[in-house]
């Protein structure tokens, strides 16, 4: 596509120099490649104005740009540069989402786990549909690597397009608040937007609840589209209610509010069965996953199959054969009677909801391996520490993703808050920590390792590592077996 018309009736256009056939859109120097147009997009930590050179050297065909400058390479000037990201974007590939039933599910908690579920009962419904969040994009049971959660508006409109290529209908995504705030998802045109639950994670980014909330709120009402949006929400949660109280959700779910309502449920390890009440007609699920905290999960899924269309009967039969996300509430299989439990809890809200659905289980004990990330909200710390100590046994405080941070300081800050009464041990190898659990476990007890899930690395002050909760769990435990 020529430079020229991606420029035609831009907002905020300052002019154009020159023309060019573009091939591909980037914002990263570093990907540059003949025929790419480069969009130079001014971060938190970076101004990619400082990289144009960079990329034209890389082989730009032209550069998108809000500075008063020229260059040898034709060009577009806008006043913002963000706003012409998703709009030239969205152009280049062919509005890709129109064609597609988009879902969109925000929140702290619980959106990998509804996404996941929800992309899994389409498909049982006879939806060619994909799935788009932290675990990467998956289709027809090909896993595609998009970086982030929730990737930048040339990644995420290009992903689209691909998938729409492959035969895909549908999409249901994962839309973190930084994408939210950064614009990333703009251009992308949802019939559903779902909201989880909204608690304490991301106050690096966010000055406060509210500028996160509002984050959040985006996906409801300030992203550009020719549908009908539909919203869902949680009415048990109080960010949740404001959304249905403004009028943006229009379809609530929850366990003691919503048109959609948990009325009954009992709990396994690995199954869930529930009875909902779907606008005050009663429904009989058996859903084969998990925890009590899949309850709400479970829920929303519910609910967005609902707000699509489905019949209460065509929901409960697609729930019923869907499987758990990879690293969440994920059994890791033992040779004695203790249970390891793998999970991606890494906020006390989440937390505290893992370690509450293990707990009715009823264990002998629980014993949790857990950590903070490092360059993140450190305020959280203390109050992981108090949620692991309220509700475990036993606490082994490690290391999670310290990043460029002290791993030791990060557990000191931990420490604050672990005065719920559990037996408080510090191991900052995350290995030693999770051979040091499995071999205290004994007949009856679960072991719970929070924190990294589905991860297989975890990124040191020294740099990024493979490392898999999953796989040294199943070491541990099979160096028990033998030693034994």
């Amino acid at each position: 596509m020529l430079l020229s018309e991606l420029a035609q009736d831009l907002p905020g256009l300052l002019g154009t120099v020159g023309d060019a056939d573009i091939t591909e859109i980037s914002i990263d120097s570093r990907r540059v490649s003949s025929g790419s147009l480069f969009v130079a997009i001014k971060g938190a930590r970076s101004d990619g104005h400082d990289y144009i050179e960079s990329a034209i050297q890389a082989g730009a065909a032209g550069v998108v740009h809000s500075n008063e400058s020229s260059f040898e390479v034709p060009s577009i000037r806008v006043v913002d540069t963000v706003d012409a990201l998703w709009r030239i974007s969205k152009k280049f590939y062919g509005e890709p989402s129109s064609e597609l039933t988009m879902v969109g599910i925000t929140g702290t908690n619980g959106k990998t786990t509804t996404a996941w579920i929800t992309a899994q009962a389409l498909i049982a419904l006879g939806v060619d549909a994909a799935y788009i969040g932290t675990l990467g994009a998956i289709h027809r049971q090909e896993t595609f690597d998009i970086g982030f959660t929730t990737p930048f508006p040339p990644e995420t409109l290009s992903l689209l397009k691909n998938l729409k290529g492959r035969g895909a209908t549908a999409a249901v995504m994962e839309v973190s608040s930084h994408a939210l705030s950064q614009r990333r998802i703009d251009g992308v045109e949802f019939d559903v937007a779902a909201f989880t639950n909204l608690s304490q994670d991301h106050l690096d980014l966010h000055d406060d609840m509210e500028s996160y909330f509002q984050a959040k709120r985006r996906l409801f009402c300030d992203l550009e589209t020719k549908k009908q949006l539909k919203g869902v929400s949680n009415a048990d949660d109080e960010y949740g209610r404001r959304l249905i109280e403004e009028g943006l959700a229009q379809v609530s779910f929850g366990t003691t509010n919503g048109r959609i309502r948990i009325v009954d449920r009992k709990v396994w390890m690995d199954r869930l069965s529930m009875a909902v009440s779907i606008n005050g007609a009663k429904t009989q699920l058996q859903v084969p996953i998990g925890g009590g905290f899949n309850v709400m999960n479970v829920a929303a899924s519910i609910a967005i199959l609902h707000a699509l269309g489905y019949s209460a009967q065509d929901i409960a039969e697609s729930l019923s054969s869907v499987k758990a996300a990879p690293g969440r509430f994920e059994s890791i299989p033992t040779r004695d009677e203790y249970q390891v439990i793998v999970d991606y809890a890494h906020t006390d809200d989440a937390l505290s909801k893992l370690l509450r659905s293990v707990r009715e289980l009823n264990p002998n004990r629980i014993i949790t391996v857990f950590g903070c990330g490092g360059d993140r909200d450190s305020t959280k710390r203390p109050k992981m520490g108090f949620a692991a100590t309220s509700l475990s046994d036993i606490a082994i405080v490690t290391s999670d993703n310290p990043r460029t941070e002290d791993p030791i300081q990060i557990i000191s800050d931990i420490l604050v808050g672990a005065t719920g009464g559990a037996e408080v041990h510090v191991e900052p190898d995350r290995k030693s920590a999770i051979n040091a659990a499995i071999a205290e476990a004994r007949e009856g007890d679960v072991v719970v390792i929070a924190g990294k899930g589905h991860e297989d690395y975890q990124i040191l002050p020294t740099g990024k590592i493979h490392f898999d909760d999953r796989e040294v769990a199943a070491e541990a435990i099979e160096k028990r077996a033998v030693c034994a």
